[in-house]
């Protein structure tokens, strides 16, 4: 059926498709795979053939997620209809050969976050939706926030786009969010404050710390170091297991007195060589060194 160019399938029992379901059908302009309430997957090559595609209609179905390459052989898709379905995320690279993509639908999705550059090479959008999601409003989402707020006139259903949790930013607006309305480490007068939590385990005169596993690379990024005379060390409490002999003692560090504009969202600290120290903000990796030197907790 390579001549066919719009083609329906509605109102189905179907819970995913054939690879190759469309590979015949190399002539559509518009596909409207949409109103299947069981519908929960589709294949990763389901659009490989579809060169001349121009709508996609993929509206409430149940798709819960996408491969980042589900639609990169669509390279003269203009409306990408994704509303009504169960999408909890999105990779960052789903939109990357969308360089013709005008109209996009994402609104009434189970949607918590999405990467701050998602939308970047989708340059020729003019309208999106993002509202009735579950955004979650903590400082990790601040990227998207401001990628909303810069898009204001393309964003059609801003007031629909409100955090969803925590319940104290319930009905929210994203495009008012800040790094200072989250708390997320930055004084409004400019001063760090950085509170941590760490436990360690006492036995036997031993001394062992929780794992930790790195994020990210350390190369060709920003750096911001802390002093050693800024880190303050003080044991708040000691519980004994009702069940061995381990004792456990939370540490609390408090780092008031540098100045600083990095965004903070999670501090890890680890014993070793260096306490080592990232966090991301804006497509940049800031990292910073403290010696694994100072007073004795014991």
């Amino acid at each position: 059926m390579p001549r066919l160019q719009e083609f329906y399938l509605y109102n189905t029992n179907l819970t995913t498709l054939p690879w190759n379901f469309l590979a015949n059908m190399t002539g559509l302009k518009a596909l409207n795979l949409h109103f299947n309430e069981k519908l929960t997957s589709l294949p990763r090559d389901l659009f490989c053939c579809l060169p001349k595609l121009q709508k996609l209609s993929l509206k409430f179905n149940m798709l819960q997620d996408l491969h980042q390459d589900q639609f990169s052989a669509l390279i003269n898709l203009r409306m990408l209809l994704l509303s009504g379905n169960e999408l909890r995320s999105l990779s960052a690279k789903l939109f990357q050969n969308l360089q013709t993509l005008t109209n996009l639908e994402l609104s009434n999705n189970n949607l918590r976050n999405l990467p701050g550059d998602i939308f970047v090479p989708a340059n020729a959008l003019r309208s999106v939706t993002l509202g009735n999601n579950k955004w979650n409003c903590t400082c990790s989402i601040l990227d998207i926030a401001e990628w909303i707020s810069a898009n204001r006139n393309s964003v059609t259903d801003m007031r629909d786009v409100l955090c969803h949790e925590p319940y104290s930013l319930l009905n929210k607006p994203l495009v008012g969010l800040t790094s200072e309305s989250l708390q997320c480490g930055v004084t409004p007068d400019g001063n760090l404050h950085v509170g941590v939590t760490t436990e360690r385990t006492y036995s036997l005169g031993r001394t062992t710390t929780l794992p930790f596993t790195s994020q990210g690379s350390a190369s060709n990024v920003g750096t911001d170091f802390l002093s050693p005379s800024t880190l303050h060390l003080t044991p708040l409490d000691t519980q004994a297991s009702s069940t061995t002999a381990l004792t456990t003692k939370k540490v609390h560090r408090d780092v008031t007195t540098m100045k600083s504009k990095v965004f903070f969202d999670t501090v890890v600290l680890v014993n070793g060589p260096d306490i080592v120290h990232n966090n991301r903000h804006q497509h940049w990796v800031y990292l910073w060194t403290v010696p694994a030197t100072g007073p004795d907790l014991q």
